[in-house]
């Protein structure tokens, strides 16, 4: 019988230790209550200044597809896990919002079980471990911004400004550039965006007319059969990158909502288990 519970003790140990997922559970998270932020004002995502806007990525940009799309599958994180180093965020309150709005991802996107409120992830956010040679790096600094995707052996990271200037501290802010981590570009910029909204470029400084570049199906886009989503949390806001205070991005559904989530939408949930091969 010892050596029975031996044997089950050392294969739990070797799950842990292989961190796979889908031999895990996890519960719902508690909301974390802040005072919200206009997110439909002068965004802090629109601090950054990327490959769009909040968005980072080693090497060419050649090499990279983008959202709707997202990554070349190349650029998943192994097994869906993340594992990041948050030592450089020295404040307790920032560290507790940055989890919880990891674990607000991780449940949404998960696989529900029958019967129970827990869920078996899809992906995976965990502290890193010694053995980690790829990993995400979360610190303060400058814009809210986030490296795209997994590239191994780089130094990716995650910053959020917390300043007079701008504070990346909300838990929209943060799941937004948790999606970029996990291998996600912005919803305006899918190859079938000028269906459904109208680009103002005329409202837009020309430096930042990059930012709302479209991707190409099968030559920058991965196409996850999804249809385009105005409330994704991946969205920009109607003035984003205004450079006269009209608006840069006008839907062509009346009173669609953009730029406005904390939350991601069923869509979004979709994209992330699709991407990453996982079940309903």
């Amino acid at each position: 019988m010892k050596a029975v519970i031996f044997t089950i003790v050392q294969l739990w140990i070797v799950l842990l230790i292989d961190a796979k997922p889908l031999n895990i559970l996890v519960s719902r998270p508690l909301r974390y209550v802040v005072k919200p932020i206009d997110r439909n004002g002068i965004s802090p995502e629109n601090l950054g200044r990327a490959l769009r806007d909040d968005i980072l990525v080693p090497g060419p940009k050649s090499n990279v597809m983008n959202r709707g799309v997202a990554y070349n599958f190349a650029n998943k994180w192994p097994y869906g896990i993340v594992p990041y180093d948050m030592s450089p965020i020295t404040n307790s309150g920032d560290r507790d919002m940055i989890r919880n709005a990891m674990d607000w991802v991780v449940y949404d996107t998960g696989s529900p079980i029958a019967g129970s409120d827990s869920r078996a992830p899809c992906v995976y956010f965990r502290p890193r471990e010694a053995g980690d040679e790829t990993f995400l790096t979360i610190r303060y600094g400058q814009g809210c911004n986030a490296h795209m995707g997994y590239w191994q052996n780089f130094g990716l990271t995650m910053t959020l400004q917390k300043d007079n200037e701008a504070n990346c501290f909300h838990s929209g802010t943060i799941k937004h550039e948790l999606i970029h981590v996990l291998g996600f570009d912005h919803e305006q910029n899918r190859p079938d965006r000028d269906n459904y909204v109208t680009i103002n470029y005329g409202n837009i400084d020309s430096e930042w007319h990059y930012a709302f570049e479209k991707s190409t199906w099968g030559k920058t886009a991965v196409d996850l059969g999804t249809s385009y989503d105005y409330s994704s949390i991946m969205h920009y806001g109607r003035d984003y990158f205004s450079n006269n205070g009209q608006p840069t991005i006008v839907p062509k559904q009346a009173n669609a909502p953009i730029g406005s989530s904390d939350d991601l939408s069923p869509t979004d949930i979709v994209e992330v288990r699709r991407f990453y091969g996982c079940p309903a």
